[in-house]
């Protein structure tokens, strides 16, 4: 059986979430297109809620080059 460590903070108050970094999927941030400078997209989404990140993800998959911009923390893709 493999136990993680498991902290109580403000932020995970029952220490329910394991803060060994098991719990972030590592793979989809490294698999993430990132843009230089001077490259073209076809759309810059601005906010990645509910329907701003559906649509960026169809859109990705019929092959437009699409950029989504948000303020939230980065949990990943």
């Amino acid at each position: 059986m493999l136990l993680s460590t498991v902290s109580v903070t403000a932020t995970n108050p029952l220490g329910l979430l394991p803060n060994d970094g098991s719990r972030t999927n590592h793979r989809l941030r490294r698999d993430m297109r990132m843009f230089a400078d001077n490259d073209e997209i076809d759309l810059v989404i601005v906010g990645c809620g509910a329907g701003g990140s559906v649509l960026a993800q169809r859109l990705a998959r019929a092959g437009w080059h699409v950029a989504a911009l948000d303020a939230g923390a980065v949990l990943g893709p």
